[in-house]
Protein backbone atom coordinates (compact mmCIF):
# COMPACT_ATOMS: atom_id res chain seq x y z
CA UNK A 1 0.00 0.00 0.00
CA UNK A 2 3.25 2.53 1.26
CA UNK A 3 4.85 1.60 -1.95
CA UNK A 4 1.92 2.26 -4.46
CA UNK A 5 1.06 5.34 -2.98
CA UNK A 6 5.08 6.77 -2.88
CA UNK A 7 4.91 5.25 -6.98
CA UNK A 8 1.23 7.29 -7.84
CA UNK A 9 3.15 10.63 -5.57
CA UNK A 10 5.95 10.13 -8.05
CA UNK A 11 4.16 9.34 -11.41
CA UNK A 12 1.71 12.31 -10.95
CA UNK A 13 4.19 15.08 -11.21
CA UNK A 14 5.78 13.73 -14.19
CA UNK A 15 2.36 13.61 -15.62
CA UNK A 16 1.39 16.99 -14.86
CA UNK A 17 5.24 17.47 -15.68
CA UNK A 18 4.94 15.48 -19.83
CA UNK A 19 1.25 17.59 -19.90
CA UNK A 20 3.31 20.99 -19.59
CA UNK A 21 6.11 20.26 -22.44
CA UNK A 22 3.33 19.03 -24.66
CA UNK A 23 1.04 22.24 -23.85
CA UNK A 24 3.98 24.52 -24.59
CA UNK A 25 5.18 22.45 -27.95
CA UNK A 26 1.63 22.39 -29.21
CA UNK A 27 1.96 26.37 -28.59
CA UNK A 28 5.13 26.38 -30.39
CA UNK A 29 3.60 24.36 -33.44
CA UNK A 30 0.96 26.59 -33.76
CA UNK A 31 2.71 30.12 -33.25
CA UNK A 32 5.12 28.87 -36.08
CA UNK A 33 2.35 28.02 -38.31
CA UNK A 34 1.06 31.23 -37.36
CA UNK A 35 4.33 32.78 -38.81
CA UNK A 36 4.57 30.73 -41.84
CA UNK A 37 1.10 31.80 -42.56
CA UNK A 38 1.88 35.45 -42.19
CA UNK A 39 4.90 35.16 -44.09
CA UNK A 40 3.24 33.02 -47.23
CA UNK A 41 0.84 35.91 -46.71
CA UNK A 42 3.57 38.48 -47.01
CA UNK A 43 4.54 37.20 -50.05
CA UNK A 44 1.47 37.21 -51.79
CA UNK A 45 1.55 40.98 -51.35
CA UNK A 46 4.49 41.54 -52.39
CA UNK A 47 3.58 39.54 -55.43
CA UNK A 48 0.09 41.04 -55.91
CA UNK A 49 2.28 44.42 -55.38
CA UNK A 50 4.81 43.63 -57.57
CA UNK A 51 2.13 42.67 -60.51
CA UNK A 52 0.18 45.78 -60.34
CA UNK A 53 3.13 47.88 -61.43
CA UNK A 54 3.42 45.97 -64.59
Amino acid sequence: MLVKKSLCFCIKPLLIYNNYKLRLYKINLNFKEYNNSTEIQKKKKMIKINLSFF
